[in-house]
């Protein structure tokens, strides 16, 4: 992005284990004060999806993007067909396509976004990508999304997504039948159905049968 220092960001949180895995990337510091906050976090359920969460924050409205890269054999594929180059598409959901695998994408925020399949001049050996954006320029912006991979030529599942905001900065994702928070604060937050905790991340899911639980960082 525009005045990025990339030596300057850090990892504030990192934890794995076979039911769960959470990382926090700070990268306020990398746009070098055009940015009071950009914090990503990623929830990861083993075997089957990511959750990627932004917060963004600037001292005065900018237009914010961002970028889904791909290897020079990939491709973009939204409603059953490839998103030409240079192309816009207001797709929600699309798949990100190479013949070894691909990786499933379900746009949560902003609610409405357009996307556009760019590539920088002369770097057709080194891949491709989509910029996302709202193209409104805001103070603030949260982005979220679902990256379910898979094998090539498989087609994935539906997904049905959702996000709200459970007290300040804290955020409840639903991924289907399951829930999860993301905690910034730590502060106690009730997540609806029998949930409360003050962990910075927490898993519950298996919808109404068999439930897995996950927490990081508090109870």
């Amino acid at each position: 992005g525009a005045g990025q220092n990339g030596k300057k960001g850090s990892i504030a949180e990192f934890f794995t284990s076979a039911a769960l895995g959470w990382v926090v990337g700070d990268a306020t510091p990398c746009y070098e004060e055009k940015l009071s906050r950009f914090r990503r976090s990623v929830v990861h359920l083993p075997g089957e999806y990511f959750v990627v969460h932004d917060e963004i924050a600037a001292p005065k409205p900018v237009k914010v993007e961002f970028k889904l890269h791909t290897a020079p054999d990939g491709k973009f594929i939204a409603a059953g067909r490839a998103i030409a180059l240079d192309a816009k598409s207001g797709a929600r959901s699309f798949v990100v396509e190479r013949p070894g695998g691909r990786v499933a994408v379900e746009l949560i925020a902003p609610k409405a976004t357009t996307a556009r399949h760019l590539q920088w001049p002369d770097s057709e050996k080194y891949g491709h990508y989509l910029t996302i954006g709202t193209g409104v320029a805001a103070a603030s912006q949260e982005n979220a999304f679902v990256l379910t991979p898979g094998p090539a030529g498989a087609k994935p599942a539906a997904v049905k997504a959702a996000i709200r905001a459970v007290g300040g900065r804290a955020r409840l994702i639903t991924v289907g039948g399951d829930r999860v928070v993301i905690n910034p604060d730590g502060a106690k937050i009730a997540a609806g159905g029998g949930l409360s905790t003050d962990a910075h991340a927490a898993l519950i899911g298996g919808g109404a049968g068999e439930k897995r639980f996950g927490l990081v960082g508090g109870t």
